[in-house]
């Protein structure tokens, strides 16, 4: 890692960038480094309920650190790209039939959720909610595999290895399933989409647990532990409920929207650079 400071000194004095945004993880340590021995302003972007050690390692190096909630000075969100931020979701999106649920386990998939997920959608066959239209993306990896799962059950089911302009699609979806990394939480509640949330059980810290729980907390989705989905009698009962329940899907998109931490990239970047260059 000491190894890389020296490039990337190199890369800041012919870039000569004004500011340096660190995104977390151990990439950004060699970059930051060497921003701090060229006196640059640092901006630590911190956007899961647990920080990360690297960014708890540099900390003291940046001017500021900043998280999906809004500061005294209003600085804080998750900065997006064009489109996600949606306008607020409207109560007909939730009624209509067929309902449509969307399984992301991000851009690689999630092998667990590939493997589990069919069959617990499968369930709802004899529910008073069938018919559904189920998009599930998989991973490239995984596809074909999650394909013939679907055949096999006799699930109807559109599987993608991966899915382009996702900010419009979410918009389009009754409910989607998904991981609980800062960013997948920061498209689905910015487009005002319901969610049920399963995290990475492995994740650093745990810190996807917290994601999900802090927005089950707030009423903005649902939590559910992988180990969960082994109980596919339980989590069908619970899906139908949900899909059930048009007004309680469309509160919970409200709410979601209302709490998001998404914030457009040019809006996030004005607001930091009025608050912290000189």
């Amino acid at each position: 890692m000491a190894a890389g400071i020296p490039a990337a000194l190199s890369i800041l004095a012919r870039v000569r960038p004004d500011l340096v945004i660190g995104t977390g993880g151990y990439v950004q340590i060699p970059v930051v480094v060497a921003a701090r021995l060229k006196r640059i302003p640092i901006v630590l972007l911190e956007p899961n309920r647990i920080p990360g050690l690297a960014n708890r390692l540099l900390g003291p190096l940046a001017a500021r650190t900043v998280f999906p909630g809004k500061d005294s000075t209003g600085m804080g969100g998750i900065p997006v790209g064009e489109g996600v931020r949606g306008p607020e979701p409207v109560r007909e999106r939730f009624s209509r039939t067929p309902s449509r649920i969307l399984v992301m386990g991000g851009s690689q998939g999630a092998r667990s959720l590939n493997r589990l997920m069919p069959e617990i959608l499968g369930g709802l066959r004899n529910s008073a909610v069938w018919p559904i239209e189920i998009l599930h993306q998989s991973g490239e990896r995984w596809m074909e595999e999650t394909r013939e799962l679907y055949r096999s059950l006799g699930v109807p089911a559109r599987v993608e290895g991966f899915l382009p302009g996702i900010s419009g699609l979410l918009r389009d979806q009754t409910l989607v399933i998904a991981r609980a990394g800062a960013m997948t939480i920061a498209e689905l509640t910015g487009s005002g989409t319901p969610a049920i949330y399963i995290p990475f059980p492995h994740s650093a810290g745990r810190h996807q647990e917290e994601n999900a729980l802090s927005i089950e907390r707030q009423g903005g989705g649902w939590y559910w532990s992988e180990d969960s989905l082994m109980e596919p009698e339980a989590r069908i009962r619970e899906l139908s409920e949900i899909l059930g329940r048009p007004e309680t899907l469309f509160s919970v998109a409200r709410t979601a929207w209302h709490i998001s931490p998404a914030v457009s990239s040019d809006e996030w970047l004005l607001a930091l650079e009025k608050s912290t260059l000189p």
